[in-house]
């Protein structure tokens, strides 16, 4: 494996940071009981194309962010499965991650 495949380039994490900063505009808005920035963050990773755990939690890992890798592993398990009420993404057999909306 390649370090680039499991660790983001600096146009990524520009990205990704973007993406940080639009959630800090709305999260006042959200559920203060929920797990928006860390679902945001994994969203914004699977839509770069991150796609394998490795590659999602070392890439919001290495951004610097606040968020520490358990969360980032919790939050990658508690909303993965196939049930659009339960779930944001799923992985597939080969352990691809994929968005459900």
């Amino acid at each position: 494996m390649k370090l680039n495949e499991v660790y983001p380039d600096k146009d990524q994490i520009d990205a990704v940071r973007r993406a940080m900063r639009t959630y800090t505009r709305i999260e006042p808005y959200l559920n203060p009981c929920s797990h928006g920035h860390g679902i945001a963050m994994v969203i914004g990773a699977i839509r770069l194309g991150w796609r394998t755990h490795d590659r999602i939690v070392n890439g919001i890992c290495s951004m610097g962010s606040d968020v520490y890798r358990e969360e980032v592993e919790q939050t990658l398990h508690t909303f993965t499965g196939n049930d659009p009420e339960q779930h944001c993404w799923f992985r597939d057999a080969a352990g691809t991650y994929h968005l459900l909306h």
